[in-house]
């Protein structure tokens, strides 16, 4: 039969099966296979080169007899196949793919697969590198542990994944799948315009630098779930592992359930509308970050990140929006201890609570309304202002510049602060300011508030100022 050259084809036993006759005015009436099977390859260099050469030896033969001779060159290479190098395994590969589209593609151009047994009958059903290049078809289960599956594939459809080596799918284009359960690593990584209707088990690095995929529903993943991609949507997140979307950008997440730490991690114009339970450090270092409602923030929400907008936390763990640059949040019911230390230009409309070293170190901090704060707040800050404070704890600005708190209902009768102004409900005002640089502080700081403040500071009548 035929000898394997570097996972080519050379000579082959020329003599024309009993049914050859036949087999070809069936394939003539059928359909231009042959045309279909060229402009399939055409996609893919090598494959294309392979199949030209495999045209220039075996053109003659039926689509029968060219099944045949691929199917006993294909079980000679399996037998070499754990001796092979990878370029020699990559064509045999390629071979794979010629030999799925001559035995199962349709009068219309489509080759239809029902799963990967029938590589096993070759003996080459779990080995790396199977149908690179395939396109225009449809499988309904991908069955192998082999890496490298479908590479480079295009315009496939597939039912459901069972099970896929490492970087299956890799490069692949225009690509739907119904259900994904695998365990193999970087699946579908720089993979374009993909359709995944549910994740319930992805392995890691799902999605690696992928370019518009979309997926329904993520049932389960096991950790660094599209990472690195771009224009990725995901209309519901049940539970996702470690690292989810790190890196990615212009990511749109309609829910999130759970996840666990990091997810958003260093990424870029990240949208997420609704979290139930977001794990530490969400969006740590991410850049233009928008959220709807979170329920439950864990530790280090949105630390280190910049430009962050959001609704409502229901509530925040520690540390949250440390070292944050340009947030803007709507409403936080509780927030947790050291938030917003070492941040720039953080607003946020109201503030139920909030725990010990809030605003420690900060600048241009600024809340319309807050309830209760814990002891050291506006430690060591620069230019804190808030609207309407319930009490102050311990410490209050101790070490602040600059701080001004229009309102506040429970003062404390000492400050050890630099340049400050506080005035009690009452009207009566502290401060280190002369009374035109209170005057003055307030305009500059009111008169600017990007959000509308509702609070019409600017008209509310100045009492004297106690020196």
């Amino acid at each position: 039969m035929s000898e394997l050259i570097d996972g080519g084809i050379v000579e082959v036993d020329p003599r024309p099966s009993p049914v050859d006759g036949l087999e070809g005015i069936i394939e003539k009436r059928s359909g231009p296979y042959k045309k279909k099977i060229s402009d399939a390859c055409k996609a893919d260099e090598q494959l294309n080169a392979l199949y030209t050469l495999f045209e220039q030896k075996y053109g003659s033969l039926s689509r029968a007899r060219k099944v045949e001779v691929l199917e006993e060159h294909l079980k000679e290479s399996a037998e070499l196949i754990n001796s092979l190098e990878n370029t020699q395994k990559r064509n045999i590969g390629y071979m794979t793919t010629i030999y799925a589209m001559h035995k199962f593609m349709d009068s219309s151009g489509v080759t239809v697969i029902e799963d990967f047994d029938f590589l096993a009958d070759v003996g080459l059903q779990n080995v790396s590198y199977l149908l690179p290049g395939l396109s225009n078809a449809r499988i309904r289960t991908v069955n192998t542990k082999g890496k490298y599956v479908l590479g480079g594939a295009e315009r496939v459809r597939i039912e459901e994944v069972t099970e896929m080596g490492d970087n299956g799918l890799r490069g692949a284009k225009s690509i739907s799948i119904g259900t994904v359960n695998a365990k193999g690593k970087y699946i579908l990584t720089i993979s374009e315009n993909v359709h995944v209707e549910t994740i319930e088990g992805s392995g890691h690095y799902f999605g690696y630098e992928s370019i518009k995929m979309h997926v329904n529903t993520v049932v389960n993943e096991d950790g660094y779930l599209l990472c690195g991609s771009e224009d990725a949507v995901v209309d519901k997140i049940e539970k996702s592992s470690f690292v989810a979307l790190q890196k990615s950008i212009r990511a749109y997440v309609k829910e999130l359930v759970v996840a666990q730490s990091d997810f958003g991690e260093e990424s870029e114009e990240l949208r997420v509308d609704v979290v139930g339970k977001s794990g530490n450090t969400f969006g740590t270092g991410s850049q233009e970050l928008t959220f709807g409602i979170v329920e439950e923030a864990g530790h280090g929400f949105g630390a280190g990140s910049t430009d962050l907008e959001g609704n409502t936390i229901t509530q925040a763990g520690s540390t949250c929006l440390v070292k944050a640059t340009n947030a803007r949040i709507g409403y936080i019911k509780q927030a947790g201890t050291e938030f917003a230390q070492e941040s720039i230009d953080v607003y946020v409309k109201k503030i139920d609570s909030v725990g010990e070293n809030a605003g420690k170190k900060s600048t241009d901090l600024t809340l319309d309304e807050v309830g209760s704060v814990g002891m050291l707040f506006g430690k060591d800050s620069e230019y804190l202002h808030v609207g309407k404070m319930e009490k102050a704890g311990e410490k209050f600005l101790e070490g602040s510049e600059g701080a001004v708190i229009f309102e506040i209902e429970h003062s404390p009768t000492s400050f050890m602060a630099t340049r400050y102004v506080v005035r009690e409900s009452s009207g009566k005002i502290h401060t280190k300011f002369s009374a035109q640089q209170v005057r003055d502080t307030l305009k500059e700081v009111y008169n600017f508030d990007p959000y509308q403040n509702t609070m019409d500071f600017l008209n509310i009548g100045m009492p004297e100022v106690e020196a």
